[in-house]
């Protein structure tokens, strides 16, 4: 009876190594077993775990230094190829976010497109034209009026 139970467990024995032996192999399960023995025996030597721990933050700032390298010189050669200033490209930025542009040259084309449209004199005030019964009733009135209102644009810093 004790051969039986001893031949069950040795078969039992051998069953778990071999699941265990296909877990190791495979690639999807490997880690986690390797994990969960640490978890189980965390003073046993397990370099893959080991390791990770004192690489994978080096490894993750090495990444990040080297996105920001790889974005500015797209920034540099965005600027130099459409011959833009810094807040040219900021604004560039900003729009394609906004609208959803994923292209950086039709980003670009469209900004232009909309600069053409806009008039250029559009911060100047319109034109006011003088009071014409005023100028020819009284002159010299008129003129000094004219003239106080200048003097009062020039102290306000609104001229020009």
């Amino acid at each position: 009876m004790s051969d039986m139970n001893d031949s069950n467990e040795l078969m039992q024995a051998l069953q778990k190594s071999k699941l265990m032996d296909t877990l190791h192999a495979d690639p999807r399960t490997h880690r986690k077993i390797l994990e969960a023995i640490k978890e189980v025996q965390p003073e046993l030597s397990v370099p893959e775990i080991d390791a990770a721990k004192y690489v994978e933050p080096q490894l993750e700032q090495m990444r990040r230094e080297n996105l920001e390298v790889r974005a500015e010189l797209a920034k540099s050669r965005i600027k130099e190829q459409y011959g833009m200033s810094d807040q040219e490209l900021v604004d560039t930025f900003t729009m394609m976010k906004d609208e959803g542009i994923a292209r950086v040259d039709h980003a670009v084309e469209l900004q232009r497109a909309r600069e053409s449209q806009r008039p250029r004199n559009a911060g100047q005030r319109p034109i006011e034209l003088p009071n014409v019964a005023q100028l020819f009733s009284n002159p010299a009135q008129f003129a000094r009026d004219e003239a106080a209102k200048v003097i009062q644009e020039f102290r306000s810093g609104r001229r020009g």
